[in-house]
């Protein structure tokens, strides 16, 4: 059962102007995602469109002043897909195959890095940092109403 759920978003204790909030269920815990939007440092997801309780991984996206906000503009036009999406479309063809690895849930093979003596070794799984308006958080959605989660935005 989804949730209603409420809090504050601040950067330096200063309320962020806008942006989004969004809450992924962690392994093991079922649920759909949730995400709603940031306006003047609050955001509030309700009965239709919150999270269930339980465990989730929150992805914060903020803008942190009016300033910023106004002169962020989104792009206009029509969306497309990116170049790698062309190539599953044609996979489906007989006798064609896709170079886009399927959501299984399965990990992503490790790429191999070849050593000095011709063997193969696992390379470490290298984590793209963070851009500089996103941040995650681990939190635990409470069954309890009402509901309330503060993100504090560190610096």
């Amino acid at each position: 059962m989804r949730r209603p759920l409420a809090g504050a978003v601040t950067a330096a204790g200063v309320p962020v102007a806008s942006g989004a909030v969004s809450l992924y269920p962690r392994a093991g815990h079922s649920g759909p995602v949730a995400s709603t939007a940031i306006d003047a440092g609050r955001y509030a997801f309700t009965t239709g469109n919150g999270p269930f309780a339980g465990p989730h991984r929150a992805v914060v996206v903020f803008v942190r002043d009016a300033a910023q906000a106004a002169s962020f503009r989104p792009l206009r036009g029509k969306a497309r897909p990116p170049a790698s999406a062309d190539s599953t479309a044609e996979a489906d063809e007989p006798g064609r195959e896709s170079a886009a690895t399927p959501l299984t849930g399965e990990p992503e093979p490790r790429p191999q890095a070849e050593a000095r003596d011709g063997a193969t070794t696992e390379a470490a799984p290298v984590e793209p940092p963070l851009p500089p308006n996103m941040r995650e958080f681990e939190v635990e959605v409470p069954a309890a109403e009402p509901s309330q989660l503060d993100f504090e935005i560190a610096p």
